[in-house]
């Protein structure tokens, strides 16, 4: 089967759309800031990585002119770009995905080529690129404060992680709580109450695929907080380096929780990529 891709979890190939080949950006373009340093000129003054883009010419076949016309309309309505950006799926590159948004025009059909037509589209790609799969596991918190190491991430970029703190003293717990990935040097701190059996959850990842900087506690107890629904507790929260505690790649990465003596700590992370 030839190859094609998928936008908002629909598959393009039902639309008779196949991808000849790819032209995408092994890298996203870097971006430097230079700021101005009395006595010495310009100084750095912070790096990242502007939008990357990925091209991938298409080809869209149908069985008449009408078809043809059905299938365009089909394809132009799922890469709506007023819905934003969304999950971006390419066949030849089965292990990742890209959060993307449409920024090329999808051309009429040539009515004097038969019942095809051939074009490119061009997508805008937010942020980095994610493995399929993600990782988790969990640790035993008998001590206050436990450490314990989580191996390297793959990918090409730090992990953002969601964590999952679980009370199991038996009681409710007041306190702060503070999930420190060490090795990074980044942490959070959170004070105040969470109920027996209750869960602390810190970032969560939404149904696109994108993770976001949220702060929870859990309405209800229980074993497993995937399937639990959620409160805002974003209040009295401190962090260190800028981000919620990420995991570094190419080391193995040492995490300590402080603030409660029993307890159970839930991770998940998905390896990301810089570039395709």
């Amino acid at each position: 089967m030839a190859d094609s891709f998928t936008f908002d979890g629909t598959d393009l190939s039902t639309y008779g759309l196949t991808v000849m080949e790819g032209n995408d950006q092994w890298m996203p373009d870097p971006s430097v800031q230079l700021a101005g340093a009395p006595g010495s000129g310009y100084r750095f003054g912070g790096s990242g990585y502007q939008a990357g883009e990925i091209t991938l010419p298409c080809a869209v076949q149908a069985a008449d002119l009408s078809t043809l016309r059905t299938y365009r309309d089909a394809i132009a309505r799922v890469l709506d770009v007023t819905k934003g950006a969304k999950k971006l799926a390419i066949d030849s590159i089965a292990s990742r995905y890209w959060l993307a948004i449409l920024k090329s025009s999808i051309p009429a059909p040539n009515t004097h080529s038969g019942f095809g037509t051939v074009f490119d589209l061009t997508f805008a790609l937010e942020g980095y690129g994610y493995d399929t799969s993600a990782t988790s596991s969990s640790a035993t918190i008998s001590a206050n404060p436990t450490s314990f190491t989580i191996a390297s991430p793959s990918g090409s970029a730090p992990a953002t992680c969601v964590w999952y703190l679980r009370n199991t003293t038996g009681s409710s717990y007041t306190g702060t709580l503070k999930i420190n990935s060490t090795t990074f040097g980044e942490y959070i701190e959170w004070a105040g109450t969470l109920a027996s059996n209750y869960w602390l959850r810190v970032g969560s990842v939404d149904s696109d695929g994108r993770y976001l900087y949220t702060l929870d506690t859990s309405t209800t107890g229980g074993s497993d907080p995937t399937v639990l629904s959620w409160s805002n507790a974003k209040t009295g929260i401190t962090t260190n380096g800028g981000d919620w505690p990420r995991l570094k790649i190419a080391t193995s990465n040492t995490i300590t929780v402080s603030g409660i003596s029993s307890a159970t700590l839930q991770y998940s992370y998905t390896p990301r990529y810089i570039g395709a």
